[in-house]
């Protein structure tokens, strides 16, 4: 595994990157990068369960068929989907791929993400990200205000 001794800094954005076309993943690398993560990509299932238990990642990013043939034998997919919510809960899952119709609300639903995005659409991926990502922060603003506010003894 690539980068085993990374640190990462209370100000750092974690995401982790699983492609295995080489084209895709240099153009989301670039893209997630100008928008300020720190990236980490991995290369197989092993290195993705690795890395993904070892740091608290703001945004996973992972192709549709990494590491197979299509998304049904997906191993990644269906551990993310598995994934207890509070495993889950502080990242935002993003799926690549072909036969996906970008941001489809029912497609995300039957993947367990919170989005997914037709690979056609790779030249809009920073606006769509953005939005992704703030629809998720406000959709669990009210969870993470009162986990604060139970933890700080407010709620008794």
């Amino acid at each position: 595994m690539n980068g085993d001794f990374d640190f990462i800094s209370p100000s750092d954005k974690p995401a982790l990157l699983a492609f295995t076309n080489p084209e895709w993943l240099n153009a989301v690398h670039a893209i997630v990068a100008q928008l300020g993560y720190k990236i980490h990509t991995v290369i197989n299932h092993e290195d993705f369960v690795a890395r993904y238990n070892r740091i608290q990642y703001q945004l996973v990013v992972l192709e549709e068929s990494f590491g197979c043939t299509s998304r049904v034998d997906n191993v990644t997919l269906h551990y993310i989907q598995n994934l207890p919510m509070s495993q889950r809960r502080y990242a935002v899952f993003v799926v690549i791929g072909p036969s996906y119709q970008t941001l489809n609300p029912m497609h995300a639903f039957c993947e367990s993400v919170q989005a997914v995005i037709n690979n056609a659409e790779l030249v809009s991926l920073s606006p769509i990200l953005q939005q992704v990502v703030a629809d998720n922060e406000v959709f669990l603003s009210v969870y993470r205000d009162t986990q604060l506010r139970v933890q700080s003894g407010l709620f008794t």
